[in-house]
């Protein structure tokens, strides 16, 4: 490998596990200089990705059983199937695609896009159980993966799946349900968000 193969392996690498915050009950604070930091190495990191994570803890009980997944890209359409066959290989129950939490997803990518920024706080101070609930959604726990930079369904997977969070988040058994969203900003940079909830 390289030297500029390797430092920019390094920098991935530096950047996913700066970036894999897990913020527990009681939801989001304000951008930390850590998301700051993310944010003025961005451009060094446009190939590489970057990822975000946050959840809320509270038990829920047993999962429906899923639906097909109706409204979703493509992309969108295998970020979900690589979510269930990672579960599925751990024994999990499939998650549901919930066109609320997708509401809540879409639009915080496509925020992030708008502002080139990577963050679980939008563009209002909202956190991810805001912006779940004013979609009308009654939820008993959530959580949220955001990502930004990964070319395809299958890297950003990769990428979530390398980070303890963002796996955490997939894998949690007290999630049921999921919304997905994909957004571009104007020079083309990818914002990927996952969006999980268990409903009350």
């Amino acid at each position: 490998m390289s030297s500029v193969a390797e430092g920019n392996l390094v920098k991935r690498l530096v950047a996913l596990i700066t970036a894999a915050i897990v913020l527990a009950s009681g939801g989001l604070v304000a951008a930390t200089p850590i998301d700051k930091a993310i944010d003025k190495v961005s451009s060094p990191l446009q190939g590489a990705g970057r990822l975000n994570n946050a959840t809320s803890t509270v038990s829920f009980a047993d999962a429906p059983p899923p639906p097909p997944a109706s409204g979703l890209s493509t992309e969108l359409q295998s970020v979900l199937a690589r979510t269930n066959a990672e579960r599925a290989a751990r024994g999990l129950a499939p998650l549901v695609h919930n066109p609320l939490l997708t509401i809540a997803a879409a639009a915080h990518s496509r925020d992030q896009a708008a502002r080139n920024q990577l963050t679980h706080t939008g563009s209002d101070g909202s956190n991810p159980g805001q912006r779940i609930d004013r979609t009308g959604y009654q939820w008993r726990t959530w959580a949220e993966n955001a990502a930004s930079g990964f070319g395809t369904a299958e890297g950003v997977m990769v990428g979530w799946m390398q980070s303890a969070g963002h796996r955490r988040n997939i894998l949690n058994p007290d999630v049921t349900e999921i919304g997905l969203g994909l957004a571009y900003s104007s020079s083309g940079y990818p914002y990927w968000t996952q969006v999980f909830a268990a409903p009350k």
